[in-house]
């Protein structure tokens, strides 16, 4: 049915949690026939967890030396401001906050690529089913922890910087307000290289777990590496 794997016997590749964390530096082509063989869902939750608390790491660092400041143009009580701001640093320097922030965030980025990737895979006559193609994008949560740890190490090293939000102008989500000076491009940069790493990660996926011919694989990668960046592509217009 719609999500059999094969319908010929295959031999079952046995596989590791290690095997699959450290897939995306070793990139094994039996281990990427492995995951479409067999997923196994219980490691990519764990590969989820640790990388969502590696990627709150980061995050929780860099705010560390964020101050805000909110100002109301007269426009606002200060009661409301100072509500506003206790608000904010509850979301910016809450460490439990932080990592739920970082938790959903990876868990939707994950399941939009799965769905995307397992129609993708069906349409260029791919074998595998979703859960297959939730793993490969799972394969996410160890770029994640690199580009964690190099947030981490950016916040550390950071001087202490002022981040002034004007309620009076009107912006919507987070209260407004604009990234401190440099760290949106280091931050931008950074997953850049994580969406690189995956464009690699995928294409293997294709070509080995998922057995599709080069062009294909190539135009796969292509496609989800456009639809998963496509704010990135909005914000040049």
């Amino acid at each position: 049915m719609g999500f059999e794997i094969s319908e010929e016997f295959e031999e079952e590749i046995p596989y590791s949690l290690a095997d699959y964390i450290l897939q995306p530096i070793r990139l094994a082509s039996t281990i990427f026939r492995a995951m479409v063989i067999k997923p196994k869902l219980k490691y990519w939750l764990v590969a989820l967890l640790i990388g969502s608390a590696f990627t709150g790491l980061g995050m929780w660092m860099v705010f560390q030396k964020i101050e805000i400041n909110l100002v109301g143009g007269g426009n606002i009580p200060e009661e409301a401001l100072e509500a506003a701001k206790e608000m904010m640093n509850v979301f910016m320097k809450n460490p439990v906050i932080i990592y739920l922030e970082a938790l959903l965030s990876e868990l939707f980025i994950q399941l939009l690529a799965a769905v995307v990737l397992f129609v993708l895979v069906k349409l260029m006559s791919g074998e595998g089913g979703f859960s297959s193609s939730l793993m490969v994008a799972g394969l996410k949560n160890i770029p994640s922890i690199l580009s964690g740890l190099l947030m981490a190490y950016i916040g550390y090293i950071m001087p202490p910087m002022r981040w002034e939000i004007d309620l009076s102008t009107g912006n919507v989500g987070g209260l407004g307000g604009a990234m401190p000076q440099g760290l949106e491009l280091q931050q931008q940069a950074i997953n850049m290289l994580v969406s690189l790493w995956m464009v690699v990660i995928v294409y293997m996926a294709c070509r080995y777990g998922f057995r599709m011919n080069k062009g294909r694989s190539l135009l796969t990668t292509v496609i989800l590496w456009v639809v998963l960046n496509f704010t990135i592509f909005l914000s040049l217009l």
